[in-house]
């Protein structure tokens, strides 16, 4: 009897520790499934920028009076292309709450 119930210890103890070791590889298996995709998400932005695109032109132009940001955004839409999206550009470009502009006042113009 003796030897029978040591041996059922034994199995019951062996029975355990296989069952937090399988406990245990499923943990640092999701953990390093989660660390690879953090690290992914974070890298993956920085690569996406090219470094071959070259940056873009531009000019500074001072407006005049009678002058609209929509002359302006005229004059570098491409053929076929929306003036209302070339002035939007010319808006963020220079940082504009609106298409207003004054003599005097200094514009960033892409060269196209």
């Amino acid at each position: 009897m003796i030897h029978n119930f040591r041996s059922d210890i034994v199995r019951n103890l062996h029975a355990h520790v296989s069952q937090a070791t399988r406990q245990g590889k499923l943990v640092l298996t999701f953990a390093v499934v989660f660390v690879i995709a953090v690290a992914a998400a974070v890298i993956a932005p920085l690569g996406s920028a090219s470094s071959t695109e070259a940056p873009q032109q531009v000019e500074v132009r001072q407006v005049q009076p009678g002058d609209t940001l929509w002359q302006f955004a005229e004059e570098i839409t491409p053929p076929g292309g929306d003036v209302r999206d070339s002035v939007n550009e010319l808006e963020k470009l220079n940082d504009m709450d609106s298409a207003a502009v004054y003599p005097g006042q200094r514009l960033v113009i892409p060269i196209r």
